[in-house]
């Protein structure tokens, strides 16, 4: 078969860098149309207020400093607190947008090597996440409102005592002149598009790579966009090729690379065009060394604010020979593990897949051996024993709504609640989402439709990942979402892959696990749930809740097999597995009372009632700053 061109790839990828671009300039000018405003009415104030305290001699500098500062008052809050829904929304927007088309891209990139790769459907639009990691960007950008107030006053000063006048004091606030390590406007604004392009480009490429782990294509190629062809960063890796899930872009704030599609047996096949990625590299290589700059092959931004201090390793680089893809390991026929029977549920109320499981723990067994798989799914058993399950909740408020409430309410419960204020009222019976959607008018809001299409594809799913048991409970009895982590330490690895779900993670009690279930995979990524107290191997691999056989096609299942024997904790089992998390559901409910503790991240506070509520229960509360 014909060689598929290096050009290709670059053509898509500059078409969706190009639609990103549009994107993020689109948020970044609404807000910094937003913050103009608010900027001019403080100069306004400013121009009104400074000459008068200027010329009164009977005080110092500084008293006239802070008496001005405080006449300026709620003026000098640029980012406007009543602004803060209005940019909530805006992002959400955005990450929605760009999550689709991360994965129509990581599509488009998967046919432009192999036209007959059989997809999956896609399925997902992630309006929790999305939101919630709009919400953690706008509030990083509301911490920015401190910066620019000491800008103010240190300026304003100055002013005062160098005699300068209200125009030059505007200007410098503007960032018109030198700012001499001062914050104002335009590092302000500058500050907003980072944030904005960060957020989308990290939203875009989660949604690349979960398509990638549906569709079972086992490793990635890192591509550096026209725009980033100086990073010493990025071009470092500019064609390298990783195992999915050890690299993520983007690799530092504003970064606007992307990860392609990659499998060995395509390499082999001379479909990779590699002397074309390679010959590229070289070109890019030379233009930095003109410019008197390095590669740095070292850990990026993004990889020691994790704790890394190595990079990851490339399993091929350009100019290296062409990988062999692996060949089928000869059939082992063993019987079924006598340790390990068909997994089933431990507690009445919990729902799984048990037969599917069992399936594909036996179509490992057959292709790896016994002892391979039992040395796996007994270690990461005792891994599991020793773990908690956290949930991921937004921020006080929301954890404070739950305590009200008295448990932890469903995706669907919740979208219920969303739904009215929009004016949708749900049919009654079985999947109301779905006949919602259907019956649904041109009318409907643009709200509306993202929450009953996301909804109606988690059912869809839960169908899927639990059987078609799970729709005959109501809303109220399905599943709650969490994931392990065996240590307290939120920066461990652990917890990161699941920090983008909420700023307080809730720890539950022990015995929520025993009626939770766990897939070392997302489950909207193809994940099997299986019971946690009863663990089977097919838990953790990718895709096995598709079925047996794509599991023991999947060259790196014997790799991941004898990853989980050798892992120490969590963090290790997610690196064997390739799952950003190991994440476990909850069924029967979660009550206010299963929570066994507090951890308040990003610059969340608990509430005092919240304070209270966990002295009363013996809730151990954790602030980091």
């Amino acid at each position: 078969m014909a060689t598929r061109s290096f050009s290709d790839i670059e053509r898509i990828v500059a078409r969706y860098d190009s639609a990103t671009t549009e994107l993020d300039a689109a948020v970044t000018d609404r807000i910094a149309d937003s913050l103009d405003a608010s900027y001019r009415n403080l100069e306004r104030e400013l121009r009104s207020l400074y000459p008068r305290w200027q010329s009164d001699g009977s005080l110092y500098a500084v008293q006239r400093r802070l008496l001005l500062m405080e006449q300026l008052g709620e003026t000098l809050a640029i980012v406007r607190p009543e602004m803060q829904g209005e940019y909530e929304a805006l992002m959400t927007e955005a990450l929605q947008i760009s999550h689709e088309s991360g994965a129509k891209m990581a599509d488009e990139l998967v046919r432009a090597r192999d036209p007959g790769y059989p997809l999956q459907e896609f399925t997902t639009v992630p309006i929790e996440a999305a939101i919630a990691q709009a919400r953690d960007g706008v509030q990083r950008l509301y911490r920015y409102n401190d910066n620019f107030k000491t800008a103010v006053s240190g300026v304003v000063e100055q002013g005062l005592l160098q005699g300068w006048g209200a125009e030059k004091v505007a200007r410098m606030l503007r960032g018109n002149e030198q700012m001499q390590g001062q914050f104002g406007l335009a590092q302000l604004k500058s500050k907003a598009e980072t944030i904005a392009r960060t957020e989308i480009m990290s939203s875009f490429d989660t949604a690349t790579q979960q398509r990638y782990a549906e569709n079972g294509i086992t490793h990635i190629q890192w591509l550096a966009t026209p725009s980033e062809r100086l990073c010493s960063y990025c071009l470092a890796r500019h064609g390298n090729v990783y195992k999915l899930g050890e690299v993520t872009a983007p690799s530092h704030p504003r970064c606007r690379c992307i990860t392609c599609s990659w499998l060995p047996k395509w390499a082999e096949r001379g479909w990779t065009d590699d002397a074309a990625i390679a010959a590229d590299k070289t070109t890019r290589l030379e233009e930095m060394a003109k410019l008197g700059t390095k590669p740095n092959n070292g850990p990026t931004y993004w990889e020691k604010r994790a704790g890394l201090t190595e990079a990851p390793q490339a399993v091929w680089k350009p100019g290296d020979a062409p990988p062999v893809a692996p060949k089928p390991a000869a059939k082992v026929v063993a019987k079924p593990l006598p340790s390990t029977p068909s997994p089933s549920p431990t507690n009445p109320a919990i729902i799984s897949r048990a037969d599917t499981a069992a399936k594909v723990n036996q179509a490992l067994v057959d292709k790896f051996g016994q002892d391979t798989v039992s040395k796996a799914q007994s270690n990461a058993q005792k891994i599991l024993d020793k773990s908690d399950i956290y949930i991921r909740v937004p921020d006080a408020q929301v954890l404070g709504q739950i305590i009200s409430d008295g448990r932890f309410k469903a995706s669907g419960e919740l979208a219920a609640g969303r739904l009215a204020p929009e004016g949708v009222t749900l049919p009654k019976g079985k999947d109301p989402f779905a006949r919602a959607l259907r019956d649904s008018d041109d009318d409907i809001t643009d709200e509306a439709y993202y929450i009953l299409d996301y909804q109606n594809r988690r059912d869809s799913q839960e169908s899927f990942m639990f059987g078609a048991a799970i729709a005959d409970n109501g809303y109220a009895q399905r599943p709650i979402y969490g994931y392990m982590a065996d240590t307290a330490d939120i920066d461990n690895a652990a917890h990161t892959g699941a920090a983008g779900y909420g700023a307080v993670a809730v720890r539950l009690k022990a015995e929520a696990k025993d009626r939770a279930t766990v897939a070392g995979q997302d489950s909207f990524a193809g994940g099997l749930p299986v019971p946690a107290k009863d663990y089977s191997a097919a838990g953790a691999i990718r895709g096995a809740a598709i079925g047996e056989e794509r599991v023991v096609d999947d060259p790196d299942t014997g790799a991941a097999l004898q990853g989980m024997a050798r892992a120490k904790n969590v963090a290790e089992l997610n690196r064997a597995t390739v799952g950003a998390y190991t994440e476990a559901q909850v069924h029967g409910q979660v009550q206010a009372s299963d929570i066994a503790g507090l951890t308040f991240t990003k610059g969340t506070r608990p509430t005092p009632e919240i304070q209270q509520w966990a002295q009363e229960n013996n809730v151990e509360i954790t602030i980091i700053k």
